[in-house]
């Protein structure tokens, strides 16, 4: 997806944001567990056999650190008129929706924090690499055997918190489907920013027109594949675009790979929407 915060970039061009664009891992000085007061967020995740370890299953596990979200909808209610004005996005009197949507946005990425997950029936409770400067900890490892059926992970804190993710097992053999998500299984309109502004922070998600059937129907003829989808957006639309797939393509769920993009500059956003609209994404 070719997402950018372009639609507010005019009004906020002076406006810094937490980080800075993706490097290499270094490992952070300090380290420490995850408290109270720090979100954690865990995606859900690929597996798969362990090439060294016949039996034993690899994840690739990805999580997000950060300090607690806050409510934007005063920031955006204080714009709404200069949007409209400007480029005609009418965010409207109820800002719920494009707060939720952009709540991601407004949290500072913690580096050094320790995330232990404990993954249902594989046996191996691990510990990713303490996250980096942006907050972010991605690491493949061995959880034991899951077996081949999708499964729930929890990670484990002090407190009373109870944050899951999914862990989807592929087969070393058959079939698995890659799918891109923009206006390939979701209407995001890629190629309008003002309409794929509405589409992401405004509108209900809407799917690609027969879609969802043609991916039930593949899902059965393939004997459950494993789904995997992918898009250009940035992490922060994660929780919106899980529960798109989760609710619209419930036969054919499978973790997203989303683009890990921090910024220290609103208007960096633009740039790297604009080029992306040119270029290849590796995952």
């Amino acid at each position: 997806m070719h997402f950018s915060l372009s639609f507010i970039t005019f009004g906020l061009a002076a406006v810094q944001l937490a980080a800075a664009l993706p490097r290499d891992y270094q490992q952070p000085s300090r380290r420490s567990s995850v408290g109270e007061l720090n979100d954690v967020l865990v995606f859900d995740a690929p597996a798969f056999e362990d090439p060294t370890n016949t039996g034993n299953t690899i994840v690739q596990l990805q999580a997000y650190v950060s300090t607690p979200q806050i409510s934007i909808a005063p920031f955006l209610a204080s714009v709404g008129s200069f949007l409209n004005e400007t480029i005609g996005l009418n965010i409207g009197s109820d800002l719920s929706l494009p707060a939720s949507r952009l709540a991601l946005f407004a949290t500072f990425g913690l580096s050094g924090k320790d995330v232990s997950v404990d993954v249902s029936g594989c046996g191996n409770e691990a510990t990713l690499q303490p996250t980096a400067d942006g907050g972010m900890a991605i690491q493949n490892l061995s959880i034991g055997a899951c077996g081949s059926s999708s499964t729930l992970g929890t990670v484990d804190l002090s407190d009373s918190r109870n944050i899951n993710f999914t862990v989807f097992p592929s087969s070393s053999d058959g079939f698995g489907v890659i799918s891109d998500i923009d206006d390939t299984v979701k209407v995001s309109h890629t190629l309008d920013k003002l309409q794929l502004a509405k589409a992401t922070l405004l509108d209900n998600p809407v799917p690609v027109t027969n879609m969802p059937a043609v991916y039930s129907a593949l899902a059965k003829s393939l004997n459950s594949p494993q789904f995997i989808y992918v898009s250009g957006s940035p992490f922060q639309l994660y929780p919106f675009l899980r529960d798109f797939i989760a609710t619209t393509y419930a036969d054919a769920k499978g973790p997203i790979m989303l683009q890990n993009l921090t910024t220290t500059d609103l208007s960096d956003l633009l740039n790297f929407a604009g080029a992306c609209c040119r270029c290849s994404l590796s995952y």
